[in-house]
């Protein structure tokens, strides 16, 4: 009977229905940006996460952004990452997982 022989198999093997299921893989990564405050971080949301997470596993060194008519390209090469906005050329640094807490020096804004 092959319903019995793979029971007695999951039997001496150990596992049975009964056992918790695996572990969920981990979550995703999650992306910030700095405020203009210099003290606050912002999550992007789910799309931009996607694009900046594929531009990373591809081996790209930037990431194009578009939001509210703007578009954005994320140095993902520097330390700390930056992004730049096409239009004004303001900056301000990116985070890949979570911010430190405390971390409010002063960085220097260039307005290229």
């Amino acid at each position: 009977d092959v319903v019995a022989s793979a029971s007695a198999s999951a039997s001496a093997s150990g596992a049975s229905s009964s056992d918790p299921p695996p572990p969920p893989s981990d979550p995703p990564p999650l992306w910030f940006w700095r405020g203009d405050d210099r003290s606050s971080w912002y999550p992007y949301d789910d799309s931009d996460v996607a694009a900046l997470e594929a531009a990373l596993k591809t081996g790209d060194d930037v990431a194009v952004l578009s939001r509210g008519g703007a578009t954005y390209v994320v140095d993902l090469t520097t330390a700390p990452m930056v992004q730049r906005n096409l239009d004004t050329g303001f900056r301000r640094d990116v985070r890949r997982g979570w911010p430190e807490e405390g971390d409010d020096e002063e960085e220097e804004d260039e307005g290229v």
